[in-house]
């Protein structure tokens, strides 16, 4: 199983707004994704950071979405600068609905920072590190 975040600077006063676009554009976007298992985000209490987690079955699927940069769209407009975008191999969740993956004894490939992510209004440009 893998992870993908996503993290951003809001702009100003747009913590209501943002979390209208995850519910109403982002999620049944991602929830129509093959491999998709679920998201979570945060947002700082002061309105100013927020971070989106989403998990996915496969490596494949997670870079899939992230490379044609479908939810970042979604969300420029209520954000500052630059989002970054991480992909993660899950080494362990308590989350019940998610069944826990054996991870080979050699261990596996994907535990290094798979891809980076480097998104800006002005370019919107994918940049491998």
């Amino acid at each position: 199983m893998f992870a993908c975040s996503v993290s951003m600077h809001l702009s100003a006063g747009s913590v209501t707004e943002f979390t209208q676009v995850l519910k109403q554009n982002v999620v049944p976007l991602l929830r129509k994704q093959k491999g998709f298992r679920g998201h979570i985000a945060f947002v700082l209490q002061d309105g100013t950071e927020a971070l989106g987690i989403s998990l996915w079955d496969s490596e494949r699927n997670a870079e899939g979405v992230y490379d044609a940069n479908y939810p970042e769209r979604l969300l420029m407009r209520l954000v500052e600068g630059t989002l970054l975008v991480r992909l993660y191999y899950v080494s362990n969740t308590t989350f019940s609905r998610i069944k826990r993956l054996e991870v080979r004894e050699s261990g596996p490939e994907e535990t290094r920072d798979v891809r980076v992510h480097r998104i800006t209004n002005e370019t919107f440009r994918t940049l491998s590190p």
